[in-house]
């Protein structure tokens, strides 16, 4: 029977734009499958700061994927993968397909701190299974040296299947009314790639409205209407697809799989647009989509 992998980790000390493997492994004691990792962020309740900036998951040293956010108003990691939701799978794990790691590789959870100290407690917990060379045999019908070359695998021969998860703020003010293109989660796909696009998250600023999913030619895709994503103000406030606060354990939008787009030779656009008479400004909205690339051999 395989292993629940994983234990609750914590640091309260990190200098600012520092780094800390807070969750570290020399040698990983069996053939790891890595569903998710779960963040308590740090907090300061007399001021709401939090000083961490984003996490990276660590194998032999070498970062794979991408950053993901972990401080308290932006915590794509929350403790919700063991809470007991009624979730689907893909909400349930973090990592679709869920990332396989050898056995005896050094695996770490390395968190990095903002412009400012980190000097209050942090929490972080890997969920995965470990299986021995016989359970991977036997469950998997495959050979251990094998395990790597599986999807979400880092050794994939051919083609390559894994998760592609991002974050990103609008690096300049909207435009009033206008739809904005969110940089950093925006991503142009070539023909020898596919983007599947499996949810959204938002956490907007005051003077925001609607976010939408566009194509290459501008053209909106899978929704018919704008999702709304309006900030607080005026007590008013609906937020489609929230994501982001340390305390809120809500997932983000999933799409449904009916409706889940493909990008390929196509621009995969996330946008969002202002009320109409405020800006929203620099830095004001966050944003992180979770998707499934594939890469052909």
């Amino acid at each position: 029977m395989p292993k629940l992998y994983g234990r609750v980790e914590s640091n309260n000390s990190i200098s600012a734009r520092g780094s800390h493997n807070t969750f570290h492994d020399d040698e990983i004691s069996g053939y790891l499958q890595l569903f998710a990792v779960m963040v308590v962020p740090d907090y300061d309740p007399s001021t709401g700061a939090s000083n961490l900036d984003y996490l990276e998951i660590v194998v032999e040293d070498r970062p794979i994927l991408f950053p993901m956010k972990c401080d308290k108003e932006h915590n794509m990691c929350p403790f919700f993968t063991l809470s007991g939701f009624p979730l689907r799978k893909e909400e349930q794990l973090f990592f679709v397909p869920d990332v396989k790691i050898e056995k005896g590789k050094e695996f770490a959870i390395r968190f990095r701190a903002s412009d400012s100290d980190v000097t209050r407690t942090y929490y972080v917990r890997p969920f995965g299974l470990l299986y021995t060379a016989d359970e991977i045999r036997d469950r998997f019908g495959i050979e251990p040296e094998d395990w790597e070359k599986q999807e979400g695998g880092l050794s994939q021969e051919g083609e390559k299947v894994m998760p592609w998860i991002k974050y990103g703020f609008n690096q300049e003010a909207t435009q009033l009314g206008r739809w904005y293109e969110v940089e950093d989660v925006s991503e142009r796909v070539h023909a020898d790639t596919e983007l599947t696009l499996l949810a959204i998250g938002c956490v907007p600023h005051p003077n925001q409205s609607d976010l939408r999913v566009a194509d290459l030619h501008d053209n909106a895709v899978a929704f018919e209407y704008p999702l709304k994503t309006e900030g607080l103000q005026t007590g008013a406030h609906i937020n489609e697809c929230p994501v982001g606060k340390a305390e809120d354990l809500r997932p983000p939008f999933f799409l449904p799989e009916p409706i889940r787009p493909t990008f390929s030779d196509d621009y995969m656009r996330i946008q969002i647009r202002d009320n109409g008479s405020s800006q929203i400004p620099a830095n004001g909205s966050f944003v992180w989509v979770k998707c499934v690339q594939r890469i052909s051999g």
